[in-house]
C-alpha cells in the first residue's frame, strides 16, 4: 500500500499578510487619535490667556501714564523781569519824602516793607515754576487709557472616546487551503496501484492469505481514515481560529481601554498643568502690578518731598540773599546819609540849614544817594534771584 500523503499547512509571514497589515494600519490609526492634542505653545498661550488681572491693575496702567505725565512736565521760567520791577517800585513806593525821613530810613522799617512786596513775587514765581510738575504729581491714576485684560476661560480637555478593539478577524490566521485537510490523495493512489496490478479487493478477499486479509483490511482502514480526516480537520482549525479571535478581541479591547484611560490621564494632568501655569501667572502680573504701584507711588512721593524740601530751601536760600541785600542797601544809605549830612550841616551855620531843610522836601542831592543805595539793593536782589530762579 502506498503511504497517506497530504498537502503542508501554508504559513504566511505576518508582514505578508494582507489582514494582518490592515490590522495594525487600524491600531495605528486609533493610538494616533487617542494620542492627538493640542500643541504645547497652545496649551500655554491659552493659560496666559485665561489668566485675570489684578483688582487693581487699571489703576497700576493709570499710575504709569501719570508717571509718563510726570516725566514730561518741566518746571516753568521765572520772570525775573518782573521781579526786578517790582523791586524797583517797591523801593520807589518806601521812598523817603524829605529829609528827615531819609535820615531815619534805615531805622523806620520802610526796608522791611519791601522785602514784604518782593517776597509775594517769589511766592508767585516759585508756584509758576512749579506748576506743571506739581499738577502732573498731584493728579489722579489717569485710567482713561488703560485697557481691561481679555480673559479666556481654559477649556478642560476633551479627550477621545474609546476606539474600540482592532478587528479580531484581521488578527488571526486565514483557513487553510481545501487541499491541506484533503486527505484522498493516498487512498486514490492505492486504487491506481492495485489496478496497474490486476489486483482487486474482491481476490484479496477470495486469497485465504493472511498477508491478502491484511493488505484489504489496511486499504480499508486508510479509506475510512481519508473520509474522516478532512471533516476533524477543519472542525480542529475552526476551534483554534474560534479561540484564537476571542482571545485577540480580549487583547484588543484591553489594550484600547487601556490606551484610552492612559490618554484621559495625561488629559487632566495637562488641564491640572494649565491651572498652575495660570495661577502663576496671575501671580506674576500681581507682583508686576504691585512693583508698579510701589515704584509710583514711592516717585510720587520723592517729587512732592523734593517739591517741599525746594520751596524751603529758596524761602531760606531768598530770605537770607534779601536780608543781606536789605543790610548793604539800608547800611549804604546810613553811611552816605551821614557822610552828606557831615558835609552840608556842620559848624554854626549848619544846625540852621538842617532845621530849614528838615521837612522842606527831599533834595536832589540826598535824592541821589537813596537812588545809589537803591542801585546796590537791585543789584544784590538780582544775584539773589539769579541763584534761587
Amino acid at each position: 500500500l502506498v503511504a497517506q500523503r497530504y498537502t503542508a499547512p501554508v504559513k504566511t509571514p505576518p508582514a505578508q499578510s494582507a489582514r494582518f497589515r490592515t490590522m495594525k494600519a487600524d491600531v495605528a490609526g486609533k493610538k494616533t487619535r487617542l494620542a492627538a492634542h493640542a500643541p504645547a505653545a497652545a496649551e500655554s498661550k491659552a493659560s496666559q490667556d485665561a489668566a485675570v488681572a489684578p483688582p487693581d491693575d487699571k489703576e497700576a496702567q493709570g499710575k504709569a501714564a501719570n508717571a509718563e505725565k510726570m516725566n514730561a512736565a518741566e518746571p516753568g521760567e521765572f520772570d525775573k523781569k518782573a521781579f526786578i520791577d517790582a523791586v524797583n517800585k517797591a523801593i520807589d513806593a518806601q521812598a523817603p519824602k524829605n529829609l528827615d525821613e531819609a535820615d531815619k530810613f534805615a531805622k523806620s522799617g520802610k526796608a522791611d516793607q519791601v522785602k514784604a512786596e518782593v517776597d509775594g513775587k517769589v511766592t508767585d514765581g516759585r508756584e509758576t515754576s512749579a506748576k506743571d510738575i506739581d499738577t502732573a504729581t498731584k493728579a489722579p491714576p489717569d485710567t482713561a487709557a488703560a485697557k481691561d485684560k481679555d480673559v479666556t476661560p481654559l477649556t478642560p480637555d476633551a479627550a477621545p472616546g474609546n476606539p474600540g478593539a482592532p478587528s479580531a478577524t484581521d488578527a488571526v490566521p486565514e483557513k487553510q487551503p481545501a487541499a491541506v485537510t484533503d486527505f484522498s490523495e493516498g487512498p486514490a493512489e492505492n486504487d491506481q496501484a492495485m489496478a496497474d496490478a490486476e489486483v482487486t479487493e474482491e481476490q484479496l478477499a477470495k486469497g485465504n492469505e493472511p498477508e491478502f486479509d491484511e493488505a484489504l483490511s489496511a486499504k480499508k482502514t486508510s479509506e475510512a481514515d481519508a473520509a474522516k480526516a478532512p471533516a476533524k480537520g477543519k472542525a480542529a482549525q475552526d476551534q483554534q481560529l474560534t479561540t484564537a479571535k476571542q482571545n485577540a478581541a480580549a487583547s484588543g479591547a484591553q489594550a484600547m481601554a487601556g490606551l484610552t484611560a492612559t490618554r484621559a490621564t495625561a488629559g487632566k494632568e495637562v488641564d491640572g498643568g494649565k491651572s498652575d501655569t495660570k495661577s502663576k501667572d496671575e501671580k506674576k502680573r500681581a507682583e508686576v502690578t504691585a512693583k508698579l504701584q510701589k515704584v509710583y507711588d514711592g516717585t510720587k512721593k520723592d517729587v512732592e518731598d523734593t517739591l517741599s524740601g525746594l520751596d524751603k530751601k529758596v524761602d531760606s536760600a531768598f530770605t537770607s540773599g534779601e536780608k543781606a541785600a536789605r543790610d548793604a542797601f539800608t547800611a549804604d544809605h546810613k553811611s552816605r546819609m551821614k557822610k552828606y549830612k557831615d558835609k552840608r550841616y556842620s559848624g554854626l551855620l549848619g544846625k540852621g540849614r538842617w532845621v530849614k531843610d528838615k521837612f522842606a522836601g527831599l533834595p536832589k542831592a540826598a535824592n541821589d544817594l537813596y537812588q545809589e543805595s537803591r542801585k546796590l539793593y537791585v543789584a544784590k536782589m538780582q544775584t539773589v534771584i539769579s541763584s534761587v530762579a
